[in-house]
């Protein structure tokens, strides 16, 4: 009598001593034969003696691999009969499982919000002296003493509470040392129950958006800004008006304007280093725009984003600081002072819209990262921070000094420049017979990246002004980028 022929054994491989057990083994062999199209729908599957004998097993192996088949909704067992692939598969066009098939991955089947407004392409590029709009230099960070409070953290059997979850508002250790040092640095007068941990100022700028603004809400920003505020804000459904920017800040007579002529929500600042001319706003104009927050009933947003770095004087204390009426949002935080990855910012204002934008926060990012929070808490106690923020000030001075003065020495009539009183970035205006279009495509063939000037024009200002950041270079790269960009302005 001849054995029973499976005509497709040699596709099944099992391995006896796998710990997938044997007939789960031969249950998926069979699965990818149905997906294969190799074992059509209706087929009936050999008996379980004979596949027994085919695939050398015992019956009661077979059994299982074919209950399982019929569980799992691939097979069925006909009484009489045997076990049947189904007869409705969702296989029309069969493929070899792991067969590409060319722009499968581009199709689209529903209906999505492509928010248009938020395409925000940015090029990687490679072996190139990027030169950026103003971000620390990570190789500055104090990795080590960051990582000895981390595992100091995560050490201790009774930290093994910081692995559930936790207050939404952030770590209370880093909360209560947060609000030493703020009172103590910044003038902020305020309990931690007023203080939100964010992960960075970004996530601050979107909680307010989404709290503070309704669709329609008119939103004032300067007339250059941040351009991922205002995508933000935008998003959020704000109708944005610009207001005039110039040597002393936001133009507070020009807000006023506005406020006789719309009813204003929010007036977003960087009153420290305006983001991106890097003006400080004068304090005529701070008291100014505090009054006027009270006069118009508005909202005051104030992204403190630079304040640690201060050369030619003594930093400004927030708005903030002066606040009496409730109305100033604060938002601040660490990435710029150690490095960007670290995603620790903070929000400060009135309690209950603290515990508001907390319960917000929970449906989109349940809480921080805790044992973060918590290391940094430690950074904060023992005076880390503080100490690594005059290391950073000193080093970052320097390349401040430098950088202005190798503008200093380049072509005049070319170039026009403040030297700004703190911050990462000068703010670079170009002759208008030329273009930062027609540099940074000059400087890309000398393998060096500047900020592209589309972020800062947004209305067609015609300023031809962009951000050089300075404090991610040190002294030879400073060298090179000077040497390589005055090679260019001279050709131009």
């Amino acid at each position: 009598m001849n054995s029973p022929v499976f005509p497709f054994d040699s596709s099944i491989t099992l391995d006896k001593k796998a710990l997938v057990p044997v007939y789960i083994q031969l249950a998926n062999g069979l699965i990818e034969l149905i997906e294969k199209g190799q074992l059509k729908t209706e087929v009936r599957l050999p008996g379980s003696r004979d596949m027994a004998e085919i695939m050398g097993l015992h019956r009661k192996t077979v059994i299982a691999a074919y209950n399982e088949l019929i569980s799992q909704g691939w097979a069925v067992a006909k009484p009489s009969k045997g076990t049947f692939v189904i007869n409705k598969l969702p296989l029309d066009n069969p493929i070899e499982i792991g067969t590409p098939i060319p722009g499968v991955r581009n199709i689209v089947s529903f209906q999505y919000r492509k928010r248009e407004h938020l395409v925000h392409d940015e090029t990687i590029y490679s072996h190139h002296l990027i030169v950026d709009e103003g971000t620390p230099d990570v190789r500055l960070a104090p990795v080590d003493i960051i990582n000895r409070a981390y595992r100091n953290v995560v050490r201790h059997s009774y930290q093994y509470k910081h692995l559930s979850y936790a207050n939404p508002k952030g770590d209370n250790e880093l909360r209560a040392h947060l609000q030493s040092y703020l009172q103590a640095t910044r003038g902020l007068n305020m309990s931690s129950e007023q203080i939100l941990i964010t992960r960075g100022s970004q996530m601050g700028i979107y909680l307010a958006s989404q709290t503070l603004i309704c669709p329609g809400n008119t939103v004032v920003v300067g007339e250059t800004n941040y351009i991922n505020t205002n995508l933000t804000f935008e998003d959020a459904g704000a109708s944005l008006v610009n207001c005039a920017v110039d040597e002393d800040g936001l133009d507070t007579e020009s807000l006023e304007q506005i406020c006789l002529e719309k009813k204003v929500k929010l007036v977003y600042v960087t009153p420290h280093h305006h983001h991106p001319t890097t003006a400080t706003l004068s304090a005529t104009r701070r008291l100014h725009l505090l009054r006027l927050a009270e006069k118009y009933d508005f909202v005051i947003l104030e992204d403190d984003y630079d304040y640690d770095f201060h050369y030619a004087r003594s930093p400004i204390l927030p708005l903030a600081s002066a606040d009496v009426q409730g109305r100033v949002i604060y938002l601040g935080g660490v990435s710029k002072l150690v490095a960007p990855v670290y995603r620790i910012g903070f929000m400060i204002g009135p309690a209950a819209y603290i515990d508001a934008t907390a319960r917000y926060r929970r449906i989109i990012d349940r809480q921080g990262d805790t044992l973060l929070e918590r290391a940094f808490a430690q950074l904060f106690q023992f005076g880390d921070i503080q100490r690594h923020s005059k290391k950073a000030l000193q080093i970052y001075r320097h390349r401040w000094q430098e950088f202005g003065n190798k503008l200093d020495n380049l072509s005049s009539g070319i170039l026009t420049y403040e030297r700004p009183s703190g911050g990462m970035a000068y703010w670079v205006g170009l002759n208008t017979v030329f273009h930062w279009d027609t540099v940074h495509k000059r400087l890309l063939e000398h393998k060096v990246v500047i900020p592209s000037y589309s972020k800062y024009d947004q209305h067609q200002l015609g300023h031809n002004h962009i951000r050089l950041g300075f404090a991610s270079l040190n002294d030879d790269e400073l060298e090179t980028f000077f040497s390589r960009f005055s090679k260019v302005l001279n050709e131009l």
